[in-house]
């Protein structure tokens, strides 16, 4: 039985940031950056609590951008 993702910790922060900064980017340029291994980095990425806060940072700056664009 595979390992359950670990807990949300300051690397993962590290991860989230690194591909909003690194739009497309690589999981293994992302692992290589970041100095954990590319299975680490895909088990981060693929779990529900990176994906919902990825998901959640988008959707605030999509928000964000569209205010900015009506209220210009």
């Amino acid at each position: 039985m595979a390992r359950a993702n670990p807990k949300w910790n300051r690397k993962h922060q590290d991860v989230l940031l690194w591909f909003l900064d690194h739009p497309g980017g690589k999981q293994k340029d992302c692992a290589k950056a970041i100095g954990y291994s590319e299975a680490w980095i895909s088990k981060i990425v693929n779990g529900p609590e990176f994906r919902r806060r990825h998901s959640d940072v988008l959707d605030r700056a999509l928000r964000e951008a569209a205010r900015d664009l009506l209220t210009r």
